[in-house]
């Protein structure tokens, strides 16, 4: 993006931005200019903010093997949002009705969100043997670890799978609450990673004014 409404991107005030793109009540309509990152040609577009639903349990199934006593459950989620809140339920509920005793977590290109859905869904993975557990927690460096450092405790669920194992697809775009996901089960249960090492997200950062 190289300007909006002819206005640089570099120049460009937060006023000016709030005004071009206007408000979820009344959206604006802008031209963005897009620059080309090969060709550097430009192109200007019109565009008015809408809002969309987005879907982060992409997939749902329970099925059978030859070689595995029992039902099998495989999830592919995309993103950790305050959506995926209902999504996770309905397909976590069925997996309880079903009675699988494994699951396969497809988390190959979740990129992460909000760490209370991972909670959330680790303890519900888990179960019993998890609640009010340690699941992880925040170090600060000595500037700053009196006052900003703090612990996380898997909750208790209403859905509880109270799975033994889990099994994670893995890619390097694999990061951040999905990585808490693992990590934060491995005491607990049996944790198996299939695929390549995830993106590795030791960190966090606050913004300060």
């Amino acid at each position: 993006i190289s300007a909006i409404n002819g206005v640089a991107l570099p120049d460009l005030t937060e006023a000016q931005y709030l005004d071009f793109v206007g408000t979820r009540e009344r959206p604006a309509n802008a031209n963005w200019t897009f620059v080309d990152a090969q060709s550097r040609q430009q192109k200007t577009v019109a565009l008015t903010p809408a809002l969309y639903e987005i879907n982060t349990v992409l997939h749902s199934d329970v099925f059978f093997h030859a070689n595995h006593s029992g039902k099998i459950g495989y999830l592919v989620f995309d993103m950790f949002i305050s959506t995926s809140e209902t999504e996770l339920d309905a397909a976590l509920n069925t997996f309880k009705s079903e009675g699988i005793n494994e699951l396969v977590l497809d988390l190959r290109y979740n990129g992460g969100g909000l760490v209370s859905i991972a909670i959330k869904l680790a303890s519900q993975i888990a179960g019993a043997v998890t609640n009010g557990k340690p699941l992880m927690e925040y170090r600060h460096n000595d500037k700053y670890a009196d006052e900003f450092d703090f612990a996380l405790q898997f909750s208790d669920e209403p859905i509880d799978l109270g799975l033994e194992r889990l099994i994670v697809l893995t890619t390097q775009d694999t990061a951040s609450s999905s990585e808490i996901v693992i990590n934060a089960l491995s005491p607990y249960i049996d944790v198996v990673t299939i695929g390549t090492r995830t993106n590795g997200k030791p960190y966090i950062t606050f913004g300060n004014e």
